[in-house]
């Protein structure tokens, strides 16, 4: 809970600052009353470490989002340009991260969508969660699943191989706000803090919840 709050503050907080610069930036700008606006780029960077958990999963994915941004914008769209216009051009061979997308994210059968359906049971522990990937998953392409240890499973991400250990990726899945956290910001003395809150609905799945019908941790990672 502790974790979940903080979170959601960094998050509406960065939000709001970003919305701010924008509304400053679209503000007339003489007669031509030119819109701009400010986006920002969080690299998080490829990270691979002795023991790899939820949290490093996530950045990884998110980098598998931003490189397949990259290849798409750089590579396909602009060779393809080159190519239509009739420039004299040598095609630059690049590596496609699809199949490594499509594992994570595909539903109802990539590793998020086997996470979010072992969130809802509430008996659900990592070891059934590495269970069911393991065996749902078995001979995908850039999926492995090593002998030992059993709760463990392997990605090739376009950076490189990385095993995931599933000590707890349910729980951090899991890590959302509590109806009871939400009223508790929405009652600060501090009006700023409850119109942070505004309109934020209570994300804590009810004991009949399909996987569609709230959002989770892993959730917020796709873009």
């Amino acid at each position: 809970a502790r974790d979940a709050l903080a979170k959601a503050l960094y998050t509406r907080l960065f939000t709001c600052l970003v919305t701010r610069i924008n509304q400053s930036l679209s503000s007339a700008v003489g007669d031509s009353r030119a819109l701009r606006k400010t986006s920002v780029l969080d690299i998080f960077g490829f990270e691979f470490f002795s023991v790899n958990r939820f949290e490093q999963f996530c950045i990884n994915y998110a980098n598998e989002k931003l490189q397949q941004y990259f290849v798409d914008f750089v590579f396909k769209l602009e060779q393809a340009e080159y190519v239509a216009e009739g420039i004299d051009w040598q095609q630059v061979e690049f590596k496609d991260n699809r199949e490594c997308l499509s594992l994570i994210e595909a539903k109802p059968t990539g590793v998020l969508a086997i996470l979010n359906e072992a969130c809802i049971a509430p008996a659900a522990s990592d070891h059934d969660f590495a269970c069911q990937a393991r065996e749902k998953l078995a001979g995908i392409p850039h999926f492995g699943a090593p002998k030992m240890p059993h709760t463990s499973f392997v990605i090739e991400h376009y950076a490189g191989q990385v095993m995931y250990t599933t000590d707890g990726f349910v729980d951090a899945n899991r890590d959302l706000l509590q109806p009871a956290l939400i009223d508790l910001m929405m009652s600060s003395q501090s009006r700023y803090v409850q119109e942070l809150f505004i309109n934020l609905e209570p994300t804590e799945p009810s004991p009949h919840a399909s996987s569609s019908s709230f959002s989770t941790s892993g959730d917020a990672h796709e873009m």
